[in-house]
């Protein structure tokens, strides 16, 4: 039987699912992916879905996974390499761009003779995220010091992770693209894919994670069988109720600020 979903079952349907859960949420339903804000997050399907899944998409989710302990020798020369840059001229040494300097050509030298067509994007983009992320909380004033050891961890952070970034975006490709011919389509946030391994949990955690809104729209009709009927085995959603539940979210998660960067 086919029913056209109406505002009010996908709100119902909704809140009975994330009711189901009591208990704090762990990322790990969201795929260890690792965020500190969400902006924007939506499910895709089909062929637009597939076009997503790409090297850049899964820096995030990668970088939640690969957690490698950074190599003193890395950090050690590092550190010297980039300590003399910075005295040179304190004044307008940039923290993440050279960090990203000294990290795409390790990760261009890595990747050279490599069979994946994609490590070089894949791993310039994780030299990216890394470098500002470990820069952004150095203020332009600061030390050389403070500078090269923010620059440096998230230069060594590539490296220590290389081998199994590498490998996780491989995987995560796959993953991705099965998750696009399914009912609930693929989760994006800000652009990352979601390896979602439990649909109700993840959106749960990022309730409890971040301050969001969810701006429900419905406008499309759904194959349901017997309604907004709950029965959710632990680990995943069943492909009818997962597809319910994409549909009732829409799924547009609105970021306002996260809760702890408030406080």
């Amino acid at each position: 039987m086919i029913k056209r979903l109406t505002i009010a079952t996908a709100i119902l349907c909704t809140m009975t699912l994330l009711a189901l859960n009591a208990q704090a949420a762990s990322k790990e339903a969201c795929g260890g992916i690792e965020l500190t804000a969400i902006g924007e997050c939506h499910f895709e399907f089909s062929g637009g879905c597939k076009a997503k899944c790409e090297p850049l998409s899964f820096v995030a989710a990668c970088d939640g996974k690969c957690n490698a302990e950074l190599s003193a020798s890395c950090t050690g020369e590092c550190g010297a390499s980039c300590k003399g840059k910075c005295e040179a001229d304190p004044g307008k040494f940039d923290c993440a761009a050279s960090c990203k300097s000294e990290c795409n050509a390790s990760v261009a030298a890595q990747c050279e003779g490599s069979s994946n067509k994609d490590c070089v994007a894949f791993c310039e983009a994780d030299c990216a995220s890394n470098c500002d992320a470990d820069c952004d909380v150095v203020a332009p004033s600061a030390t050389c010091d403070a500078k090269c050891e923010a620059g440096c961890s998230g230069k060594c952070e590539v490296d220590a992770n290389f081998d199994c970034s590498v490998k996780c975006s491989v995987d995560l490709k796959g993953g991705c693209e099965i998750d696009c011919d399914a009912p609930t389509g693929g989760l994006f946030c800000d652009g990352q894919f979601i390896a979602v391994t439990d649909l109700v949990e993840c959106a749960q955690y990022m309730l409890e994670n971040f301050s969001i809104s969810l701006d429900i729209s419905i406008s499309a009709s759904a194959a349901i069988e017997g309604g907004c009927s709950v029965g959710r085995t632990p680990g995943k959603v069943g492909g009818a109720m997962g597809g319910l539940f994409a549909l009732a979210l829409g799924l547009t998660l609105m970021r306002r600020r996260r809760e702890r960067l408030e406080s």
